[in-house]
């Protein structure tokens, strides 16, 4: 997410950058909460400023326009993952309403079981389980 991110605030793309992500793994997730409600009560933006990444969760990218929370009711790492059955059910809907083809990258972590996309969606996933060497593994499954 944080690489997609990134790459789209450097290239000065005007689209939106919309990020998927577990609320449970959300630092500072009390603070955003009370400044969305300040939001719904006043109107008013207020200005919020992310964390650094912890053991205990991920600090959102500023570089995105947009984000997308998923809570399955867990915190801290039970809730990693919970995001990618939305995320490509999400995805998927979107291929087909825009007739493109749709690639999802999964990789898998040492402490989390590789999630994926529900047999015969129309998504085709290339999933890494090496976390230590992804670019590496990238490349061969990819031919680069």
């Amino acid at each position: 997410m944080r690489l997609v991110g990134d790459a789209m605030h450097r290239s000065q793309v005007p689209i939106p950058v919309v990020g998927i992500l577990p609320w449970g793994v959300v630092n500072k997730r009390e603070e955003l909460t009370a400044l969305c409600r300040l939001f719904e009560q006043t109107g008013k933006y207020a200005s919020y400023k992310s964390s650094s990444c912890t053991s205990e969760g991920v600090a959102i990218n500023s570089s995105h326009t947009h984000f997308i929370f998923v809570d399955n009711g867990h915190v801290g790492s039970k809730a990693w993952g919970s995001e990618i059955a939305f995320r490509s059910a999400l995805e998927a809907e979107m291929a087909r309403t825009k007739n493109v083809p749709l690639v999802q990258l999964v990789r898998r972590s040492l402490n989390r079981p590789l999630t994926h996309a529900p047999l015969g969606s129309p998504l085709s996933q290339i999933c890494m389980t090496s976390p230590r060497r992804a670019a590496e593994t990238s490349a061969l499954t990819l031919h680069i």
